[in-house]
């Protein structure tokens, strides 16, 4: 089995991976289920992209554009981040669908890849690759400040979801890598400065005494 696949079909099990993770937190927002929430307090439930009222038993659904935490009627005061900060902040959960949507891409470019060898194809999964990393660690990084210290295992988890997303970043690099060493190998009369080339030919020379002038 050659190490293109290998490592092309190791991509592919770390976006299944991912977009698992990323649905897993994206489905429930507002958090509907007694386990599945980002954050709690003693009042509400938070979600992604909604919260649940405990006391009124009630699911709200925000708008990224217009809603505010600190409108919130909350008693609890020993957030890590300001008010002000946590509501700007918050727009950044917006990046958590585009790295949904990201690494679904690059999951079905990488089933491609895994059978196709042109080196075109797999630079530009690694753009998309890369993309879907600076998404999803932009997202982890405000969904735990936003909801610090409050944070559940359904934030915390994210951190694992960036993990792999790195990790397709450099075995992309590695099938990149491979494809260009391959491709060398192919190639006749390599230049002698390059190092897996054969070496310059020895000179012949006559023997001595034999020499015509």
């Amino acid at each position: 089995m050659s190490s293109v696949f290998c490592l092309s079909f190791r991509v592919v099990i770390f976006h299944l991976l991912v977009i698992a993770l990323l649905l897993l937190t994206m489905l429930d927002c507002p958090p509907r289920t007694d386990k599945q929430f980002a954050a709690e307090t003693g009042k509400y439930k938070f979600g992604i992209f909604g919260y649940y009222d405990i006391s009124k038993k009630q699911h709200m659904v925000w708008n990224l554009g217009q809603f505010k935490l600190s409108d919130l009627e909350d008693s609890t005061s020993d957030w890590k981040l300001s008010a002000d900060q946590r509501d700007q902040f918050l727009k950044c959960f917006s990046l958590g669908p585009l790295a949904l949507v990201l690494s679904a891409v690059s999951f079905l470019m990488n089933l491609i890849g895994i059978c196709c060898r042109f080196r075109c194809w797999h630079a530009f999964v690694l753009v998309v690759n890369i993309l879907a990393f600076l998404a999803s660690g932009v997202f982890t990084t405000f969904l735990l400040l936003v909801y610090a210290p409050h944070n559940t295992w359904l934030g915390w988890i994210q951190i694992s979801t960036t993990c792999f997303l790195l990790a397709t970043v450099f075995n992309t690099i590695s099938v990149i890598r491979e494809l260009a060493r391959r491709q060398y190998e192919k190639v006749p009369n390599k230049p002698y400065y390059l190092g897996s080339a054969d070496p310059a030919p020895t000179p012949q020379y006559a023997p001595y005494g034999t020499t015509k002038y």
